[in-house]
């Protein structure tokens, strides 16, 4: 108990010294370090869950931690009404999570709660090749990081074919890679991933990212965090700074860390992200054992369009309601815990996923009312999901919710979408999709074949799902898990099939979220054919195979297709054939010079051009505040929202058509000025920048840098 509590209040003293007196290092790694563990390693002790392993005490330690400091932060933020100007600053936040965690560490002391190993086993051997191995995967997201930093090919050539070595050899050998290690290997591949697409460029990536950036500069920036008005800013700008997993979180992490906003961005929500497989790792395990639930999950993050791919690692607040939508699930179905524990750890992740990404929390809601309502019909009712927990999530969510009022108009207008034009858009593929599916066009042999790779992985996961439903095969899946595969089943197949369901979220999000339950399908696919072949050999053969030999075959296989997937998906064929150039970390300097205008878009839909950057800074520095800003579709919800800061409400859309206001300025980006294309639409709808030409000459140009110009308009 002495060793735990020395440790404890020596990382809060040195905390608190690296951050008060600003210590290079020290204060990132400390800080780190602290806020992401400690808070909930405590609460663990407080919680008293008994022995688990140490897998489970990190990742319970970590969710706990992120729920911790959003409540925590919350609280700090409201001491705003008693004359704390700016609460959201570096001094009250530090003084304000030291002392909190201080009175948890207290109450574990009085009571004797903080015997050492008392909350996990360790089953690790340390060896020399212990630390062989670790140090592999420890270099995995260093490469990651050098690699996207300086955009190496090479050295992201080498990250992609040795992380499918390690693949193959945790497959197909137990002794090279233990089962013990799959935890760290996926951890560290998903890192590594991540890494090598986020670190590509110094600023934020992706679509959404550039909305999220903008409201989390808006609470850093105020030192304060408060609903804002739909009166005065745009639906989406006031869903999103309702949510804290973008305002508070991130504002705490910077704040104490002493970090660019970027980084937080980029180091911080992988970190989260990458922890996603490690909980879907131990929540398959029991279901498909620790081979398949390894597999399983690699095939999880092998795809672009659910893990690494700039949509999904743009999602920054989704990115931290995964984490407690999947420890939710993992605590439900955790049954060698008492049910005392798993209700207030349910309840922990579950206010925390509230306030953390309101679409995904909808969609928790209807799982655990879904898992409810089957459990009573069967009569074996959850002993944990009982009526009253049910309650409790609807009446936070929708307490929380009507705070801010916009997620509740966002639902609104969904269900209104739904019903309003139900037959009309029956029949129209255009109600049901909003981008290709597909992760790559069929334009050629390489591009077919990885398609053709893409739907027969995906047609594995099909025929599992059909196991599942019709129980062709013993599967070993409880009953509540069954629940929800069938149910994420379910809203896979309306996000097809209903008309303008997945417009409301985008079809690939609703494949993501539904692959996190429906992942081992992929191994339950594989073993079905793999029975079904084995049977028909018998039939026509009178060769018997030995016992283990249709195993290892069939392991072989399954690895084939899994490393196949993981190529193609990567963009590592295309890269090595000289294929047409696919949005990835491995194409990007093949973008950039491409004269495709199509790719051209894709690029600059991804990635900021830093003199856009300079150029949007430039714009808020100099501009009047409240200033009309006439810019092309993209530049007003990309670098014009991130580094402009400027609101939505104040911008014009830049067409042949515009009417220009005196005194508002017209903002060009490197797309707009060196490409000659201008963006008119959210579908990408584009013309030739030649054609405001007669709106340019009625301006003044008053800044440039050669690639981005703004425009100041006299009359």
């Amino acid at each position: 108990m002495k060793k735990i509590l020395r440790t404890i209040t020596a990382l809060t003293l040195l905390m608190l010294v690296a951050v008060l007196l600003n210590i290079p290092i020290l204060r990132e790694i400390t800080a780190f370090i602290y806020l992401s563990f400690v808070p909930g390693f405590l609460i663990l002790r407080i919680l008293k869950l008994g022995k688990t392993n140490l897998v489970d005490t990190l990742l319970f330690s970590i969710g706990l931690s992120l729920a911790f400091l959003m409540l925590v932060g919350l609280l700090i933020n409201e001491s705003y009404l008693v004359g704390v100007s700016r609460p959201l600053s570096t001094v009250p936040l530090v003084l304000g999570v030291s002392l909190s965690t201080t009175i948890l560490l207290f109450v574990c002391y009085k009571r004797n709660l903080l015997n050492e190993f008392g909350s996990f086993t360790v089953n690790l051997k340390v060896t020399n090749a212990f630390f062989f191995r670790c140090a592999i995967l420890v270099l995995l997201p260093v490469l990651g990081v050098v690699g996207a930093l300086f955009l190496n090919i090479p050295i992201l050539l080498l990250l992609i074919a040795l992380i499918a070595v390690l693949f193959v050899l945790s497959i197909l050998s137990k002794k090279l890679i233990p089962s013990e290690f799959y935890p760290l290997l996926i951890f560290s591949v998903s890192l590594a991933l991540l890494f090598s697409v986020v670190f590509t460029s110094k600023y934020i990536i992706g679509f959404d990212a550039n909305l999220e950036y903008y409201v989390f500069k808006l609470t850093q920036t105020n030192g304060h965090w408060s609903f804002i008005s739909p009166s005065l800013y745009t639906v989406p700008t006031v869903d999103y700074a309702s949510m804290l997993s973008l305002t508070i979180l991130p504002t705490i992490y910077q704040s104490l860390m002493n970090i660019s906003g970027e980084t937080v961005f980029k180091l911080i929500y992988p970190f989260i992200f990458s922890l996603v497989p490690v909980v879907l790792y131990r929540l398959y395990e029991k279901r498909v054992g620790r081979l398949g639930s390894l597999v399983s999950v690699l095939f999880l993050i092998s795809g672009v369009l659910v893990f690494y791919g700039v949509t999904p690692i743009s999602l920054d607040r989704q990115i931290v309601g995964m984490l407690f939508f999947t420890l939710s699930i993992f605590v439900l179905l955790k049954e060698d815990m008492t049910i005392g524990r798993r209700r207030l750890l349910l309840i922990a992740f579950g206010a925390a996923l509230v306030v953390s990404h309101y679409s995904l929390m909808y969609l928790y809601l209807a799982f655990i009312s879904f898992i409810y309502i089957v459990s009573k019909i069967k009569g074996d009712s959850d002993k944990v999901l009982n009526g009253i927990m049910v309650l409790f999530f609807f009446v936070a969510t929708f307490s929380w919710y009507s705070l801010s009022v916009s997620p509740l108009i966002s639902l609104t207008q969904l269900f209104s979408g739904l019903f309003s034009r139900f037959f009309a858009d029956l029949l129209s593929p255009a109600a049901r999709t909003t981008e290709s599916f597909l992760s790559q066009p069929v334009s050629n042999p390489i591009n077919a074949v990885s398609v053709a790779i893409f739907f027969i992985a995906n047609s594995l996961v099909a025929l599992g799902i059909l196991r599942i439903i019709f129980r062709l095969q013993k599967t070993g899946f409880d009953s509540n898990y069954r629940t929800i595969a069938v149910l994420s089943t379910i809203l896979l197949f309306l996000s097809f099939a209903l008309p303008n369901f997945a417009p409301s979220l985008n079809i690939d999000r609703f494949y993501a979220i539904s692959l996190l339950f429906l992942a081992p399908c992929f191994v339950l696919g594989f073993n079905v054919l793999l029975d079904a072949s084995k049977k028909a050999w018998q039939k026509i053969s009178s060769q018997h195979f030995s016992r283990n030999r249709p195993e290892r075959i069939g392991t072989v296989l399954l690895c084939v297709v899994l490393v196949s997937f993981f190529l193609t998906q990567t963009g590592f064929v295309n890269r090595i054939t000289g294929n047409t150039p696919l949005l990835r970390s491995l194409d990007l300097d093949r973008l950039e010079i491409s004269n495709s205008t199509q790719l051209e878009i894709s690029f600059y839909g991804a990635y900021l051009p830093k003199q856009d950057v300079f150029g949007a800074v430039w714009l808020h520095e100099y501009a009047p505040a409240n200033s009309i800003v006439f810019a092309d579709y993209l530049n007003q919800v990309h670098v014009l929202t991130s580094y402009g800061l400027i609101p939505l409400q104040l911008m014009r859309p830049l067409t042949n058509t515009t009417i220009l206001s005196q005194g508002s300025f017209i903002y060009l980006g490197r797309l707009n000025i060196i490409n000659g294309v201008i963006i008119t639409s959210s579908s990408n709808g584009s013309i030739n920048s030649s054609e405001v030409l007669p709106l340019l000459n009625q301006t003044d140009v008053i800044y440039s840098n050669g690639n981005t110009e703004v425009r100041y308009a006299v009359q």
